[in-house]
C-alpha cells in the first residue's frame, strides 16, 4: 500500500510537477506584486492628519514670517514720513533779491607818479602866479592839475603806458610834453628840461623816463617853486582836465 501510494505520487509528479511548480511560482509573484503595490501606496499617500495640521496652523496661529510681514507697513510708513521731514529740512530758502548798487565808475587805467617830490598846489586849488620878470603882473588862478615840488634835474616818469603826441614850449608851463594813452586819457607834463628823451610819435610805457625837471617856465606858483623846482602835471579825460587823485595819483 504504501509502495503503490509513493509510485503514484512520484509518477503525479513527474507529470504534474512542472504545473504544480508553475503554479506555485505564479503565487508567490501575485504575492509579491500585491505587496509592494501596497507599501507604495502606503508611501505616496498624503497623511491626513498633516495636512489638517498645516491648514489649523495657517488659520490659527501666525508664523514668525507672518507677523514681519505685518509690521512691513508701518515701517515704510516711517520711512516716508522721514523722507517727507527731510524734504521739508532741505527745501531751498527763496531770498528777496538784492536790490545793485551802483557806484561811480573808476578809471580803467593806473596811473604812477610823474616824478618823486611833494605836493605843492593840487586839483582846484587857487595858485598865485609869481612872475620871473617885472613885465609881467601877478595873478590869481585856478590849478587844473597838480604843481609838485622836487628839484631840478630829478628824473620824470610817464605815467601810463602811451604815445608821444606833442611838445611845446609855454610862457606859464615852459617847456611841455603830452602823452596820449587809452580810453581817450592823456597827461601833460610842465616845466621840463629843453633836452627830453622822448620826441613825438614814439611809444612809451608806464613808469618809463620820458624828461627831466628843469626851469623854462616864467611863472611859479609859489615863492617855494621859484627857489627848488617843480613840474606841472595835468591829466585830461577826452581833453577836459579831471582831478588826477581819481587815477591813484596822490603825494
Amino acid at each position: 500500500m504504501d509502495k503503490n501510494s509513493r509510485n503514484k505520487t512520484s509518477n503525479f509528479l513527474k507529470k504534474e510537477g512542472f504545473y504544480v511548480i508553475l503554479f506555485v511560482c505564479l503565487c508567490i509573484v501575485a504575492t509579491v506584486a500585491a505587496i509592494v503595490a501596497r507599501n507604495s501606496k502606503v508611501f505616496n499617500a498624503e497623511p491626513p492628519v498633516a495636512i489638517t495640521d498645516k491648514n489649523i496652523d495657517r488659520k490659527v496661529e501666525p508664523t514668525n514670517n507672518s507677523v514681519e510681514k505685518a509690521q512691513v507697513p508701518n515701517n515704510a510708513t516711517q520711512v516716508k514720513d522721514n523722507t517727507a521731514d527731510q524734504k521739508k529740512t532741505t527745501a531751498p530758502v527763496v531770498t528777496a533779491p538784492v536790490p545793485v548798487v551802483q557806484t561811480a565808475a573808476k578809471p580803467i587805467l593806473s596811473f604812477v607818479k610823474p616824478v618823486v617830490g611833494t605836493l605843492l598846489l593840487g586839483f582846484s586849488d587857487l595858485a598865485q602866479i609869481e612872475p620871473t620878470d617885472s613885465s609881467t603882473l601877478q595873478s590869481i588862478e585856478t590849478v587844473n592839475g597838480m604843481y609838485i615840488n622836487c628839484k631840478i634835474g630829478q628824473d620824470v616818469f610817464s605815467s601810463e603806458s602811451g604815445v608821444v603826441v606833442e611838445t611845446s614850449s609855454a610862457i606859464n608851463y615852459g617847456q611841455v610834453l603830452t602823452i596820449k594813452h587809452d580810453n581817450g586819457y592823456k597827461t601833460v607834463y610842465g616845466n621840463l628840461s629843453e633836452t627830453q628823451k622822448v620826441k613825438v610819435g614814439d611809444k612809451v610805457v608806464r613808469g618809463q623816463k620820458i624828461a627831466t625837471v628843469g626851469k623854462t617856465s616864467n611863472h611859479y606858483p609859489t615863492y617855494k617853486a621859484l627857489t627848488n623846482g617843480f613840474i606841472y602835471f595835468q591829466v585830461l579825460k577826452n581833453d577836459v582836465p579831471v582831478d588826477p587823485t581819481t587815477c591813484s595819483i596822490k603825494y
